[in-house]
């Protein structure tokens, strides 16, 4: 929130803002994700795989070209990542996740990655969330090089 002092707002924290014509913007900026990939929403299927060779089933809540955001409940967080606690930082744990994206019914395009879980929080109704890096795309490399292009193309629709 801008306050008519020329201030921004945020967590009751005041900072004083650039006295320009650019404020606007300059506040703007503040409010903006700075991620290297942009993220898309997505609810796609997966099989996670732990470093032990422990599989799960999750749901793909959001892609990029850097990494993925996974869904699940708390058994599947605990056969992922056995004896973290989601509300606190964790040394980032090896997985492999298996996906298919959206396309053809009889043989969707499949990607296979190895990745890094990152970080990962609860969330409500008893499910969690893991932040996920890609290492490698493994299998499906163009495939979700061309899903992620379509999805940047109608975001600009």
């Amino acid at each position: 929130m801008v306050t008519k002092q020329g201030q921004f707002m945020a967590n009751k924290f005041a900072l004083d803002t650039l006295n320009t014509a650019h404020t606007e913007r300059v506040n703007s900026t503040l409010l903006v994700e700075m991620r290297k990939y942009p993220r898309y929403a997505t609810r796609l299927e997966a099989v996670a795989v732990s470093s032990t060779g422990a599989s799960t089933v999750a749901t793909v809540i959001d892609l990029s070209a850097g990494g993925l955001r996974l869904q699940l409940d708390q058994a599947g967080f605990t056969t992922l990542l056995p004896g973290d606690n989601p509300t606190a930082a964790h040394d980032p744990a090896d997985l492999t996740v298996h996906f298919n994206l959206p396309g053809d019914p009889q043989q969707p395009p499949s990607v296979s990655a190895e990745c890094l879980a990152v970080h990962s929080l609860s969330g409500a109704n008893g499910m969690f969330q893991v932040g996920v890096s890609f290492k490698s795309v493994v299998d499906g490399k163009e495939e979700l090089r061309r899903y992620l292009k379509y999805r940047k193309d109608i975001a600009r629709c």
